[in-house]
């Protein structure tokens, strides 16, 4: 009888606890991606540049903060996810004067400000405006 007892105790523990933790696990952040990415490519003038952005990056972090570098300034905000739509908002950036390196950190500012999806191309994360690609992204090792 205590061996039916505590079965039906250890089962009713199972079934109350697995649910409360798989949800504290989810969290409002896409796992997909969060991580730190080099940039290779911004679309500029209709057209994709792909150019060696040497030390540019994108990290989008766990909680809702992504930071960015080009060359010379620091680029900051908030990013969320909901319904599979990617806001990024709340744009900072230093202000430093870096003649070689403003133009790609103006591209990057109005690029990232319309941004509202991501897809995942051959390993490469795009970040997007509906379906036109603004972004691309190489996971950083």
């Amino acid at each position: 009888m205590k061996f039916c007892s505590l079965f039906w105790v250890l089962l009713v523990c199972i079934f109350c606890w697995l649910p409360l933790s798989s949800c504290a696990q989810q969290s409002t952040k896409s796992p997909l991606i969060v991580g730190k990415y080099k940039i290779s490519a911004m679309l500029q003038n209709q057209k994709m540049r792909k150019k060696a952005f040497k030390n540019s990056f994108i990290e989008f972090k766990k909680a809702d903060d992504f930071r960015a570098f080009v060359g010379c300034n620091q680029i900051g905000g908030h990013w969320a996810i909901k319904n599979r739509q990617l806001t990024i908002h709340d744009l900072v950036r230093t202000e430093m004067y870096c003649e070689q390196w403003m133009t790609d950190e103006d591209l990057l500012l109005q690029l990232l400000s319309k941004v509202n999806t991501w897809k995942w191309v051959s390993g490469k994360l795009v970040l997007c405006q509906g379906k036109k690609a603004l972004i691309t992204l190489i996971q950083d090792e």
